[in-house]
């Protein structure tokens, strides 16, 4: 999961602190240099953006193509700032 927000929140700290048990890893990006306003989940061939803010919406769109791109933004994302 790549997050744009600081660990500055109780609530995600105990989200961090639950990486282990969910299975998941978790990388923090600065949201001041790199804010995500709406949430993104891609699969193989779906892709689902969140925008809670103002007039909250969801759409949720069918196109390999379009969620093979945002998964392959994610993984460019995860190889440069993942710690290792």
């Amino acid at each position: 999961m790549i997050l744009s927000l600081t660990e500055e929140s109780p609530t995600t700290r105990r989200m961090l602190s639950e990486d282990k048990k969910q299975l998941r890893d978790t990388i923090l990006l600065s949201p001041h240099m790199y804010p995500f306003d709406t949430t993104v989940v891609a699969t193989k061939s779906l892709v689902l953006l969140i925008q809670p803010h103002g007039n909250p919406y969801a759409l949720i769109i069918r196109s390999p193509h379009l969620a093979s791109t945002f998964v392959s933004m994610h993984q460019c994302i995860w190889d440069r700032y993942r710690h290792k």
